[in-house]
């Protein structure tokens, strides 16, 4: 039962489309279980398969996977499960969960958590490091083309809107 409510409401929600700018997407099966608004690279079909990065990778990056029609799971997690239809953000903007040690400034360059718990969210850190945020080190990867378009102060993490060209 709700027992209170904002006046105001979020700005954005995880997974979905920033603006009406021109966008690519594509459809895939995914993989393994995955997140709103994680970046994806190819499984192990690439020709049907995404999945969430486990490891550094220098091809095969796919998109972000998009919100669509999808019911909570027992934990109140919206995630897609493997072999469900995943929409994939290939170019366009779009809402993406991040986690950072820093704060999120427009402009500048997207990288890919590739590793531990954080794996598909994003950051604008570079290589194997210690985010403030985190306990232990995580690897990112730079994604070509993948920049951040808003601005977010939070150094423990949030939504900030990210353009794939």
């Amino acid at each position: 039962m709700q027992t209170s409510y904002s006046q105001y409401m979020d700005e954005a929600i995880v997974g979905t489309l920033y603006d009406i700018s021109p966008r690519t997407i594509d459809s895939k099966v995914a993989e393994t279980a995955i997140g709103l608004g994680f970046g994806l690279i190819a499984g192990t079909d690439p020709e049907i398969q995404a999945k969430v990065p486990s490891a550094t990778f220098s091809t095969g990056f796919l998109g972000v996977a998009l919100l669509q029609a999808k019911e909570q799971d027992s934990d109140g997690k919206v995630i897609y499960a493997a072999e469900n239809t995943v929409p994939v953000l290939r170019k366009g903007r779009a809402w993406v969960p991040f986690i950072s040690g820093y704060a999120i400034t427009a402009e500048t360059a997207a990288y890919l958590i590739c590793t531990g718990d954080n794996a598909g969210q994003w950051t604008n850190a570079a290589g194997a490091t210690a985010l403030a945020a985190l306990t232990t080190p995580v690897v990112t990867v730079a994604v070509t083309g993948a920049k951040f378009i808003t601005s977010n102060t939070s150094t423990t993490g949030g939504l900030v809107a990210i353009e794939l060209s």
